[in-house]
């Protein structure tokens, strides 16, 4: 009776692990998904302010930042599509959306003062 008793247990315990092990793997997969098409989003949006007064290089450019993730334009409507039809989804790929942008922006802003610091070397008089 008690090895019954704990064949059940290890089984009951077994499963819950299993559908622990396997939700994990199911939100990361998720996770990984949203920073890669975060990563693409920010970046073409990016790209579109940089290249706005150069509108004829700028599909060049977003066809060059899709091909860096591997993806095309018809895998990103088909991950709106997707989006569309759950909400509750929005928040997480939003905030990755945020974050990436923000160390864009932020790296983008170092180099143009880096740019900007060595271009004003660059004019001085030499002592």
């Amino acid at each position: 009776m008690i090895i019954r008793i704990l064949i059940v247990i290890v089984a009951i315990a077994a499963i819950v692990g299993g559908y622990i092990v396997v939700r994990d793997m199911i939100e990361t997969k998720k996770e990984q998904e949203y920073m890669r098409f975060a990563g693409v989003i920010s970046e073409v949006s990016l790209a579109a302010e940089l290249y706005r007064e150069n509108p004829d290089s700028f599909p060049v450019v977003r066809d060059s930042i899709l091909g860096s993730y591997g993806l095309t334009m018809d895998n990103i409507r088909t991950f709106q599509d997707k989006m569309k039809s759950d909400k509750r989804e929005w928040p997480k790929i939003w905030e990755c959306i945020d974050q990436i942008t923000d160390s864009l922006v932020a790296e983008h802003l170092n180099s143009m003062r880096d740019t900007v610091d060595s271009t004003a070397d660059s004019l001085r008089k030499p002592e």
